[in-house]
C-alpha cells in the first residue's frame, strides 16, 4: 500500500514538474518576443 502510494506522488511530481517547464518555457517566449 504505502509503495503504490509512493510511486503515485512520484509520478504527481514528474507531472508538476513537467507542467512548471512548461509554463517558463512560455513565459520565456513571451519575454523575449515582448
Amino acid at each position: 500500500m504505502l509503495r503504490a502510494s509512493y510511486k503515485w506522488l512520484k509520478v504527481k511530481d514528474k507531472l508538476n514538474l513537467s507542467q512548471t517547464s512548461k509554463k517558463t518555457i512560455s513565459n520565456i517566449k513571451n519575454n523575449d518576443s515582448g
